[in-house]
């Protein structure tokens, strides 16, 4: 250990523990000579005592940093020894290019601090009789100078040092004040290359191959960090690249240089340490390389994110959410916040699907991911005050895990489902209301058949009540039961009883006309009943898909419909034409459907007439015609009346479920009309110059759809 009562020592350090250290330098016994608390003021200190030690505090401010500090410290063989309280990697990281020759690390023990005082000066004195040694020219001629050492002890000391020098793995080299080499360590040949020592440090950039970080330009030789140094700079990190004909691809090198001073201070040389830095520059390249990609990828990711129409949520397996996307925050109205899973039912406002019921927190989709539950498809329904309106969404979640199957947390995935929602809830209704409709429908159309038949059964009634034919067939029997006992007589000779016979005679052809209008009344009666049977089976067929077309002759399928309303015409005096001599003469159709499309029609013109009537005159002539042709390979059935018109403002109206301008009416006759049509690829449309003026209702069904044959191919078939 060497110590003297003489060592000068001063403390840079931070007011904080200035006075601690103080204290403790006193009780060891050291000169202290200034104690101060910025670079500033420990400038005046070096100049005027040239301390043999210094405490220098790593965090230590002023004018100058606590490293220039340092480096002007090492330059007059100070031994430095650095205070580190707290200090960074970065800060330890420069502390090491200063070479100080000790650390204190705080707190430290007055023990713990006399050892680290008396170690530097120690390795101080060292360090400055090597310098010495080889200042002063080779080492075997500095032995016999030097008669306190003796020559074995300086030889083993020697080669210690060589051995340590050689060791080190950065390179070392020595120069005097000129720039001349003194010493080159192993290693400075193992990374420079076999190249001899080149003194002339004008040709030393250009002789080695060291160029600028570029690669390109030789480093000036103002700028070589030996030459730095021995302007009384340190170089602390300075890159270089080395390119030579022994090392084509290159090298890059990292050197630091420092002025080597006697304890005057005068300048005698420079010592600089380099070492290759390829690998590590290229693993700080791939490193910057890969963040950047990472970066760009991190980029992307969040650019898809914010830009994909699904909404997608991130949390931990706290609950902490790491991704909210914008369309996430869309859907659900609310972005990320700091509430716990056990509140984000109540926060968001989600409810199973029914849209009622509040959902348990444990139950939520993105809760049930972060257990370790996988979700498919999960609907539900998010309703708060910034979504008042509410969100149906279709939710998928997945745990998230690491490597070793630890949870990180859960990710749910979810669209908006609200329109498909509100379309299945339209579609249930309109099934519903289809079924109304279909029903309505079939009651109409069996209601106009039932209406046929209640006329034909009044007739029949009327016929039976108030029949004349029974009255005189009564009061002939009632005569002849008087004239019971001279029946004969009676006939024979009475005024009255000659005319029996022919009476009778003239009652039997009254009975037989009679009968056959009762019984043409019976059987059209029965034909509507068979119709309602015929609308019965028919609504069956469509609602089992097993509807079956045949081939009608048009005319006469016509006609048989608007046989079934016959009543209503003559009742009203209205002659019906049917006119289809541009017509085809067969077509293979569903023959109730059609004929009950022919039978609304009708109707439909029917209650037109009957419209303009009531409004108009009474007295006009009335007609309806039944026009059919083949058009472009369209057949087209006119209805014609000259009824109450249609305005044209009510034409895309008039086919509507339920529309009627008439009393009493059902308005589900054109309706059922245009359902037909339309099913069968065809279409219907009014044509009416307005009111008064009457109506056409066009009917046009594709020639393919309703099969056209020919009169000889329908005998074909038959046969």
């Amino acid at each position: 250990m060497i110590r003297t009562t003489n060592t000068k020592i001063a403390v840079a350090e931070r007011n904080s523990g200035i006075d601690r250290h103080v204290r403790m330098l006193s009780e060891i016994g050291h000169n202290l000579v200034g104690a101060v608390s910025s670079t500033d003021e420990l400038y005046p200190i070096i100049d005027e005592h040239r301390p043999d030690v210094v405490l220098l505090d790593l965090q230590l401010t002023g004018s100058d940093d606590v490293f220039t500090a340092g480096f002007r410290l090492l330059a007059l063989g100070t031994a430095v020894i650095y205070i580190v309280d707290g200090a960074d990697r970065e800060l330890l990281d420069k502390a090491r290019a200063v070479d100080p020759l000790g650390y204190i690390v705080e707190p430290v023990d007055i023990h713990q601090l006399e050892l680290c005082i008396d170690t530097a000066l120690s390795l101080r004195d060292r360090r400055h009789q090597l310098a010495s040694h080889w200042a002063d020219g080779p080492l075997s001629e500095s032995i016999e100078n030097m008669s306190y050492i003796e020559a074995d002890e300086l030889n083993r000391r020697t080669q210690l040092a060589e051995t340590v020098f050689n060791a080190i793995p950065d390179g070392l080299i020595i120069t005097d004040q000129e720039g001349n080499y003194i010493a080159v360590n192993e290693s400075a040949f193992r990374i420079v290359g076999p190249y001899g020592v080149v003194n002339d440090i004008e040709r030393r950039a250009e002789s080695y191959g060291l160029y600028l970080e570029d690669g390109e330009t030789l480093v000036p030789t103002d700028q070589l960090p030996v030459k730095r140094a021995l302007s009384g700079e340190p170089v602390v990190d300075s890159l270089m690249v080395l390119r030579n004909s022994l090392l084509p691809d290159g090298r890059l090198l990292s050197a630091s240089a420092h002025p080597l001073r006697d304890k005057e201070g005068e300048l005698t040389g420079a010592v600089m340490h380099f070492r290759d830095v390829t690998r590590v520059k290229r693993a700080e390249e791939e490193l910057q390389k890969k963040t950047n990609e990472l970066v760009e990828q991190t980029e992307i990711l969040t650019e898809v994110l914010d830009t994909i129409s699904d909404g997608i949520i991130v949390a931990d397996d706290e609950g902490n959410f790491r991704v909210w996307n914008p369309s996430a925050e869309r859907m659900v109205g609310l972005g990320a916040s700091d509430t716990s899973p056990d509140e984000w039912s109540d926060h968001y406002g989600v409810y199973y699907a029914d849209a009622k019921t509040l959902m348990p927190p444990e139950e939520l989709p993105l809760a049930r991911a972060i257990a370790g539950d996988s979700i498919d498809e999960m609907e539900v329904f998010v309703r708060n005050q910034f979504n008042p309106e509410g969100t149906y969404l279709s939710v998928n979640g997945r745990p998230m895990v690491d490597p070793d199957g630890n949870s990180r947390g859960g990710v749910v995935m979810f669209r908006d489902v609200t329109a498909q929602h509100r379309r299945n809830e339209a579609l249930s209704r309109a099934f519903a209301q289809g079924r109304l409709e279909v029903l309505d429908t079939l009651m109409h159309n069996i209601g106009n058949a039932v209406n046929s038949v209640s006329v034909g059964v009044g007739t029949i009634a009327t016929k039976l009540r108030d029949d004349t034919l029974l009255q005189r067939l009564s009061a002939l029997a009632q005569a002849l039961d008087e004239h019971s006992e001279d029946l004969a007589g009676y006939i024979e000779e009475h005024p009255q009883g000659k005319r029996v016979l022919h009476f009778l005679s003239a009652l039997v052809k009254d009975f037989d006309y009679e009968s056959e209008s009762l019984l043409s009344t019976v059987d059209r009666v029965e034909s509507r009943i068979g119709h309602i049977v015929d609308i019965i089976r028919t609504q069956r067929s469509s609602s089992d898909g097993g509807i079956v077309k045949k081939d009608s002759p048009l005319v006469e399928t016509i006609s048989e419909a608007v046989n079934l309303v016959q009543e209503s015409l003559t009742r009203r005096d209205i002659v019906v034409t049917v006119d289809c001599d541009e017509a085809p003469q067969y077509v293979r159709v569903e023959e109730s459907q059609f004929s009950q499309m022919i039978v609304n029609l009708v109707r439909n013109a029917i209650e037109a007439i009957d419209e303009r009537r009531r409004l108009d005159e009474e007295s006009f002539a009335a007609f309806l015609r039944i026009a059919c042709r083949e058009r472009n390979e369209w057949l087209e059935i006119d209805v014609i009346d000259n009824g109450i018109g249609i305005e044209s403002t009510h034409f895309k109206t008039i086919f509507a479920p339920g529309y009627t301008t008439k009393i009493g009416g059902t308005g589900l006759g054109l309706h059922a009309i245009a359902n037909y049509i339309i099913g069968s690829g065809g279409r219907v449309e009014p044509l009416s110059a307005g009111r008064f003026k009457g109506t056409t209702m066009r009917v046009s069904m594709r020639m393919e759809g309703v099969a056209v044959f020919s009169e000889a191919t329908v005998a074909e078939l038959g046969s």
